[in-house]
């Protein structure tokens, strides 16, 4: 439960998001690869990383991987940035050993330094999983395409369109003094109300997504977000 205009009471922490003074930005606003953006190869569910001459391992850049996927058959698919450099998803149903990069289990970025692009590899595993996932429709079976102004996948034959699965989520008790602002969907039977609620999206913290659900739902900006538990 997370309690919005709070005066009182824990602050939100985040753990593997804490990448700040980075700021990721998760909007869907797909544009084309520059050459110092970053590129994200997953396979075999590992990713697939660049050796500099030192032995360190590396995301590879967009200029890299241009010449690494030489006479290759590739798509760049936009997945997010972070400051000013946007991160894409490597598509290719060619092997991956023509790459030349060493494979990593995804786990080896929770430690991985600089932490934020630890945090930019495993965000990325979980949406090209995703796609992976979802190449042919749930439904009919037919392939899918990516839509070009949302992040969503398309059935062209059955018109089924499917989102990345948010699991985690918050309810927010919106709080003025000692009053409490509370909802009542319009078109549902009853009269019940209730808190507001959101989801959390891909990467994203418990406090951006009460921000997000609050301003969203209600127009209302939150004062201070505290985090309320119970035993």
């Amino acid at each position: 439960f997370i309690a919005a205009a709070l005066q009182r009471g824990r602050k939100c922490k985040g753990m593997l998001q804490d990448i700040s003074p980075h700021v990721y930005d998760n909007a869907y606003h797909p544009r084309p690869p520059r050459k110092e953006d970053m590129v994200l190869v997953y396979g075999e569910d590992a990713a697939h990383l660049k050796q500099g001459a030192d032995g360190g391992l590396t995301i590879p850049t967009y200029g890299e991987m241009v010449e690494l996927a030489a006479g290759m058959k590739v798509e760049y698919v936009y997945l997010f940035s972070i400051d000013e450099i946007a991160f894409f998803l490597f598509f290719t149903f060619q092997p991956l050993k023509k790459l030349g990069l060493v494979k990593k289990p995804v786990q080896f970025f929770r430690e991985y330094q600089p932490a934020w692009l630890g945090f930019a590899a495993i965000t990325g595993y979980q949406l090209g999983k995703w796609y992976h996932e979802h190449k042919f429709c749930g439904k009919c079976g037919s392939k899918t395409g990516r839509s070009n102004t949302e992040r969503a996948i398309g059935c062209p034959l059955c018109g089924t369109i499917v989102y990345p699965k948010l699991s985690p989520a918050v309810s927010v008790g919106i709080l003025d003094g000692h009053r409490m602002l509370l909802t009542r969907s319009a078109g549902r039977p009853g009269r019940h109300y209730a808190l507001v609620s959101g989801a959390v999206e891909s990467g994203g913290t418990l406090a951006e997504a009460v921000r997000r659900g609050v301003m969203e739902g209600e127009g209302v900006r939150g004062k201070t977000i505290a985090c309320l538990t119970s035993r």
